[in-house]
């Protein structure tokens, strides 16, 4: 999961440069701002560090569902292959309450 996160963060950082020197007054310079500029880029890497740590922790909760499901589904299909050997079973002894008690009828 780190291989998405910290890609993530090297993006905003550069996107963070590129913003303070494409639109942030006076434009074509980095770190010459006021507390307007100031504001602006830390708005803009607060919002992109939440929406990645938001999306970091989606994706793990995801795998963990999928995780889940794959074992519920093998305890389903344990739990279905028991119920047919027990069926199975329960027909295999009634038949052969059905036979004993055939045979002793003709017996007597």
């Amino acid at each position: 999961m780190c291989g998405a996160l910290y890609p993530a963060i090297f993006t905003i950082l550069l996107s963070l440069l590129v913003l303070d020197y494409l639109y942030v007054p006076p434009f074509g310079a980095l770190g010459n701002y006021g507390w307007n500029g100031t504001l602006q880029l830390l708005t803009f890497t607060a919002t992109g560090i939440v929406l990645v740590f938001l999306t970091h922790q989606r994706e793990a909760a995801h795998v963990k569902a999928l995780a889940v499901e794959r074992e519920a589904v093998l305890r389903e299909q344990q739990l279905e292959a028991a119920e047919a050997r027990a069926n199975e079973l329960a027909l295999h002894e009634a038949n052969d309450v059905w036979k004993s008690s055939l045979v002793s009828s003709v017996m007597s």
